[in-house]
């Protein structure tokens, strides 16, 4: 395995077996499959995303206002959710291919904490290669 975490919805895991660094998983109608394989899941189009954490940056009493977002990765088309308190912004992009590698988001949204969420779109496959940058406008408040 590679060490990464994404939670992968649309289908029913009655058991899993690890052998050789393939992950197996027992589905629902009781037929073996081999993760990170294939297309679907039995037909069914993979719902697959990651969130990051409800972040304050440990610093509640600083506003943030979120402007852009730059990350490496490859793949279909990726939605990024910006969830602030001022609400959620939707960004769907095709991921760079070829000599590309960075994707360029502008963001809009601001509080004092936010989340990110990155999901696939319509079953797509999506690779994030190193992390995730962020421009964002930050204000102290001051009583």
């Amino acid at each position: 395995m590679r060490g990464t975490y994404m939670v992968r919805r649309g289908f029913t895991a009655r058991g899993l077996y690890s052998a050789g660094g393939t992950l197996y998983l027992l589905d629902g109608a009781g037929r073996v499959c081999r993760f990170e394989e294939g297309e679907t899941y039995d037909g069914t189009r993979i719902d697959a995303y990651w969130k990051t954490p409800m972040t304050d940056l440990d610093s509640k009493a600083v506003n943030k206002r979120l402007e852009e977002l730059y990350l490496r990765g490859s793949g279909g088309i990726l939605s990024v959710e910006a969830v602030t308190e001022s609400g959620t912004v939707y960004n769907e992009r095709l991921m760079p291919g070829g000599s590309e590698r960075i994707l360029e988001l502008g963001l809009i949204g601001e509080g004092r904490a936010f989340q990110l969420v990155f999901r696939n779109v319509n079953g797509s496959h999506f690779t994030i290669d190193g992390g995730v940058e962020l421009i964002m406008d930050i204000q102290r408040r001051v009583l």
